[in-house]
């Protein structure tokens, strides 16, 4: 039937259902809704309710996101997700990174690795430096970049996490934030190769080393990891001394 305006009309129309909604034992919370008095369209009197925060469903594990938006997370500045603790899976997978980085300076490349994982932990692939013995703008955080925008929709793509040995140069975090990837994590930052190279008396890079948060602000990221840091540093000690 064709309703009109009135909320008496409405309320005839809906009220039945409503009333079997409540009855069935559902769960619903019941809306503070006063019945209209019929004839009187503009004095329809609402009282606000605060509903429950909806539960998560259980059986899944929580994504990035849920976890970074949980307890003290809740406090982040707007626009910015706080850093995670780096877990056991994720020094896994920096030790994949860590390997592929071995690999690149075995072919003659400077020796960095990363790998994209899936939110559930599917690792979906992973690169090495190119540079040398091919394209000079072949970093594995930019292949992975072009790879996601091909093969992933926005949604994974947001929420998959890119782990790589070193901390992403300007160029890795620009094709990182326009491929609309998710989270980052890192062995070594800039400022260890920054060390390692005065230190084994490396040449400076042709470009400004932009922390990832700069070029990229709203990407969450999260290293160096401790625990991974040294092996990254001995690999790149090797590079810097051949």
């Amino acid at each position: 039937m064709a309703v009109g305006a009135d909320p008496a009309v409405w309320w005839t129309a809906l009220g039945p259902i409503v009333m079997a909604v409540r009855v069935s034992g559902k769960g619903l919370p019941e809306p503070d809704i006063a019945q209209p008095r019929p004839g009187c369209a503009d004095d329809v009197r609402r009282t606000s309710r605060v509903l429950p925060r909806p539960r998560r469903v259980t059986g899944r594990a929580p994504s990035h996101r849920e976890r970074r938006t949980s307890g003290t997370h809740a406090d982040a500045p707007p626009g910015r997700l706080p850093a995670m603790a780096i877990t056991d899976e994720d020094l896994g997978h920096l030790r994949r990174c860590v390997e592929l980085a071995q690999e690149a300076l075995e072919a003659g490349d400077s020796p960095f690795g990363s790998v994209l994982v899936a939110e559930d932990g599917t690792v979906l692939q992973e690169d090495r430096n190119r540079e040398r013995t091919g394209d000079p703008t072949h970093h594995p955080e930019v292949a992975l970049a072009r790879w996601a925008a091909q093969h992933l929709d926005p949604a994974a793509r947001a929420a998959a996490t890119v782990y790589t040995s070193g901390e992403h140069c300007p160029m890795c975090s620009g094709a990182h934030a326009v491929a609309g990837l998710g989270r980052i994590v890192f062995a070594a930052g800039t400022p260890d190769f920054a060390a390692w190279r005065r230190e084994h008396g490396g040449s400076e890079p042709r470009f400004a080393l932009l922390p990832i948060t700069t070029v990229a602000p709203g990407v969450p990221v999260d290293g160096p990891a401790p625990e991974i840091r040294p092996a990254v540093g001995e690999l790149y000690a090797r590079y810097l001394s051949a």
